[in-house]
C-alpha cells in the first residue's frame, strides 16, 4: 500500500464529488486499493433539501483496520433546506489507499453530499 510522501509530490488534481445520501451507507469519496494516491479530504457539505430537519451521519472507513468506520459526524441534525459543514479546510483528513467517506440520512434522497478534495501522487 503506498502511501506518497506528500512534500515531494509530482501532482496535486482538484477534485469534487456529489451523491445523495441514502438510509443504507453510501460511498461518497474513496481512494482505490492500489491507486498510489492519497486524497486530502478538504470539505464535506452536507445540503437538506427537504422542508423538515433531516438527521445525517458521515463517518470515515479505514482501510487499514478491516474497513472499520469511525464517526466525523454522527447523527447530526441539519435544518430544513439549510447546508451545513461536516468538514472545512481547518479540519482535512487524509484517505489513504482504499479508505472512504461513507454517509447516511434518515430520510432517503434528502441530503446532498458534496466532498471536496485533492488527490496527491
Amino acid at each position: 500500500m503506498a502511501n506518497p510522501n506528500i512534500v515531494n509530490v509530482s501532482t496535486i488534481s482538484g477534485k469534487t464529488n456529489a451523491i445523495v445520501a441514502n438510509v443504507a451507507l453510501t460511498t461518497a469519496c474513496a481512494n482505490p486499493v492500489s491507486s498510489g494516491k492519497i486524497f486530502k479530504v478538504n470539505a464535506i457539505s452536507l445540503a437538506n433539501k427537504t422542508t423538515s430537519t433531516t438527521e445525517v451521519t458521515v463517518q470515515f472507513k479505514d482501510y487499514s483496520q478491516s474497513n472499520a468506520t469511525f464517526n466525523i459526524a454522527k447523527t447530526i441534525d441539519v435544518p430544513s433546506e439549510s447546508t451545513i459543514f461536516a468538514i472545512d479546510k481547518n479540519t482535512a483528513i487524509y484517505l489513504e489507499e482504499g479508505d472512504a467517506i461513507v454517509c447516511s440520512a434518515v430520510a432517503a434522497s434528502s441530503i446532498d453530499v458534496i466532498v471536496s478534495f485533492e488527490e496527491i501522487s
